[in-house]
């Protein structure tokens, strides 16, 4: 190998972004480009230096490109034999799909995709999906956030690593890419839509980029640069708007978020916007958020999409939602690993398993995937309660904070399951919700020893092996 550029950015970002501790295993997103090939080759060469447990080529067929897409697939599937990888394939029609849900193609297609990654990932644990995004590919997604008028947020970029998700080529650019994949003499294809300037990514990259790097050849370095301290500024302006929206926060009625009107002018507006995307749950667009900074000042009313209501009530700004939610009173109590307790009608299950009983266990019980979090990262006692009007976490493998709102909707859960749906918290915050998974916090690890289990009794599988749904002998 001759030239080294490739491997030693790879390395280093690795290293410093902690992307990956021994024992992982890495499902890799592979489309067969040059890049995704470059990654799983640097990955496969380095396997055994990073402590790479399993290596998994996951391919998506996304059904529009003919026999082009099923020559994407046999370069990958044929590279992969010849290595001993494994090489997992999902075919789907994303343009049905798209048209099903009323998404765009290329949103279709990173929804099918991540699904696939994650499933893959979940039964791998602790396992990392890696994909192959590119110094290049940052600078591009900077530059349409910009001309979208996007906050910080969109700033920021593509992060490292969001959740399990992990970049290792986002120091690399494209021009390093294929020297590598020269040098190392690694297949790939092309695909032939990415001369389509129809596309904004693909104008962007054709037409404006190259000129960018003209006037100066740093430029997805730079533009890294801003992109990295922009996303410390903002995980700090989170922090704070956290905080400010608990010391605003009134009590109120079910279904309506409640904010103090008069405190709220006295917090300053980088804050005071992220209390309102606090209090609305998602629901605020960044279009939005002037026109709630009005209500302080004046009467009046502003729906929001999904049927957010936001009004003036006197010293009050309320949150109301259309779809009022019935919430069960059913009251909070303390967590005792080993026993089952019924909630709502259902009863659910608890216990400690050491990590070989869970790893056992998850083999036949997939119910077990997204309902176990690292008993040892807890903080003081845990505490089951129901939902709260605002009530967000850090899902593995989400990429970064969700309200339980937000994926109750795009899990399509009933009203009535919603209410019904127990939250697990600690001292620091939620650290489960049975069904959608642990918070980042609490995931397990290579060095997880104590497994804690909680789960539905009859959620569509039996119980596992000598976990019991009374507290009968536990």
């Amino acid at each position: 190998m001759r030239d080294g550029r490739l491997p030693e950015k790879a390395d280093a970002a690795i290293c410093r972004e902690h992307m990956l501790s021994s024992g992982d295993a890495v499902v890799i997103g592979v489309s067969g480009g040059p890049d995704s090939m470059a990654l799983l080759h640097y990955l496969a060469t380095r396997r055994e230096e990073l402590g790479i447990r399993e290596l998994v080529a996951a391919h998506v067929h996304h059904g529009l490109r003919g026999e082009a897409a099923d020559a994407d697939e046999s370069l990958v599937q044929e590279w992969c034999a010849g290595r001993g990888i494994a090489f997992q394939v999902r075919r789907e029609d994303v343009r049905a799909m798209a048209r099903e849900k009323g998404l765009g193609l290329e949103e279709a297609g990173r929804q099918v995709r991540y699904a696939f990654f994650e499933e893959l990932a979940a039964i791998r644990e602790p396992c990392r999906i890696a994909t192959a995004h590119t110094a290049g590919d940052n600078l591009e997604t900077v530059l349409l956030h910009i001309i979208r008028g996007s906050a910080l947020k969109g700033l920021s970029g593509i992060a490292p690593v969001r959740g399990r998700v992990i970049r290792p080529l986002i120091d690399c650019s494209r021009e390093e890419v294929e020297a590598y994949c020269r040098e190392e003499g690694i297949p790939f294809r092309i695909d032939d839509s990415n001369g389509d300037v129809r596309y904004s990514r693909n104008r962007l990259r054709l037409r404006v980029t190259g000129e960018l790097k003209a006037l100066n050849p740093q430029a997805e370095q730079a533009v890294r640069r801003l992109a990295d301290a922009v996303r410390v500024d903002d995980e700090y302006l989170w922090m704070q708007a956290q905080a400010a929206f608990q010391s605003v926060r009134l009590g109120g009625e079910e279904g309506t978020t409640c904010l103090h009107r008069t405190r709220l002018r006295d917090i300053p507006p980088a804050i005071r916007y992220r209390v309102y995307e606090i209090a609305a749950e998602g629901e605020a667009e960044g279009r939005h958020l002037a026109l709630l900074d009005r209500l302080l000042e004046q009467e009046g009313a502003v729906t929001l999409p999904g049927g957010l209501r936001v009004s003036v009530q006197r010293d009050k700004l309320l949150f109301q939602r259309a779809e009022a939610e019935e919430t069960p009173d059913f009251p909070s109590f303390p967590l005792i690993p080993g026993n089952s307790y019924e909630i709502c009608g259902r009863m659910y299950t608890s216990r400690i398993l050491s990590l070989e009983e869970y790893e056992n266990c998850k083999k036949i019980h997939k119910i077990l995937l997204k309902n176990a979090l690292d008993y040892a990262s807890i903080r003081n006692v845990i505490t089951v309660r129901r939902r709260l009007p605002g009530d967000r976490y850090r899902p593995v493998g989400r990429g970064g904070g969700k309200s339980l709102k937000k994926l109750f909707n795009e899990a399509g859960l009933p009203l009535e399951k919603r209410a019904e749906t127990p939250v697990l918290c600690d001292a620091k915050g939620i650290v489960l919700v049975p069904g959608f998974g642990c918070d980042e916090r609490v995931r397990l690890s290579s060095s997880t020893t104590q497994v804690l289990v909680f789960f539905e009794q009859g959620g569509g599988e039996t119980a596992p092996l000598g976990i019991r749904d009374t507290n009968e002998g536990m």
